[in-house]
């Protein structure tokens, strides 16, 4: 539950950004949050197979 939050949080400060960033910021920021996300499912799917 707390996971799939702080991912609609990020999602929101992403497009935030998006709106607000040049071009290539944005592009930086994008590829940065994608990486984020797929660290966070990694680390939840680690703990859920340890429990």
């Amino acid at each position: 539950v707390h996971t799939s939050r702080g991912i609609s949080s990020a999602s929101l400060l992403l497009q935030a950004a998006e709106a607000v960033l040049p071009k290539q910021k944005r592009a930086l920021t994008a590829s940065e949050y994608k990486h984020a996300v797929v660290a966070c499912k990694r680390r939840s799917k680690h703990q859920n197979d340890e429990e």
